[in-house]
């Protein structure tokens, strides 16, 4: 019985945080860099000193999925801290993604600014359709 109990003691938690990702977290897969957004005017609506907004486009094989119904609500579905290392090479892989046309996931962190409507990325990755 004590196993049992220990069991879902560990595992509990576990589940509830895949569900609970599933459930808060915005994405877009299979998706086209429409727009990018740098400068003084948009790094006025950020937290940090500078970031870059995206505005993203699916076709029939992705999706995009807002944390909430406010966020990714205007033209702008993702808003990036460029203040940073991670930020800057993330910039650049979507200006990459952007240029070629290459499609590309992202994944938010289910923060959204609220100035911008915007959720913050978590990460981007290269999709091969």
């Amino acid at each position: 019985m004590k196993n049992i109990i220990r069991f879902f003691v560990f595992v509990s938690p576990i589940f509830l945080s895949v569900i609970s990702y599933a459930a808060t977290y915005g994405d877009c897969t299979n998706c086209e860099v429409s727009s990018i957004g740098t400068g003084a005017h948009y790094d006025g609506y950020c937290t940090t000193s500078s970031c870059a907004v995206i505005q993203v486009k699916h076709d029939e094989n992705g999706s995009f999925t807002p944390s909430d119904a406010n966020c990714g609500s205007t033209s702008w579905q993702f808003v990036l801290d460029t203040s940073t290392d991670s930020g800057k090479t993330t910039l650049s892989q979507l200006l990459t993604a952007f240029a070629s046309g290459k499609k590309v996931g992202i994944g938010g962190n289910s923060i959204c600014n609220a100035a911008l409507k915007a959720e913050n990325i978590r990460f981007v990755y290269f999709t091969s359709i």
